[in-house]
């Protein structure tokens, strides 16, 4: 049901998602750890701890430089590893998702 429900505002928030919102760039963790909790929004935190990421990237969705949304990839069992070149495909991805 909190899945079903879930809004994330993209200005004013803190965060983790909020900050790849504010700087438009990707924002990748390979190995998410407790000790970034005060980095944290509430939401990452009940993500983290309800489905055990071990791993995330944010990838904003820009149309004519303005974030309208955001590409959020977890993973719960093994941390992820993503080159370069990983990251910018996602961003090429992004790029074709928002201009959709």
């Amino acid at each position: 049901k909190q899945i079903n429900e879930f809004s994330f505002p993209i200005k004013g928030s803190r965060g983790t998602r909020a900050f790849a919102i504010r700087n438009k760039k990707p924002l990748y963790f390979p190995k998410v750890s407790y000790e970034m909790k005060r980095w944290m929004s509430e939401l990452d935190i009940w993500t983290l701890e309800n489905f055990r990421v071990t791993s995330f990237v944010f990838l904003p969705l820009l149309l004519n430089k303005e974030v309208i949304g955001i590409l959020e990839l977890t993973n719960s069992e093994e941390p992820m590893n993503l080159s370069e070149d990983d990251l910018t495909r996602l961003s090429i991805l992004c790029e074709q998702l928002a201009g959709i």
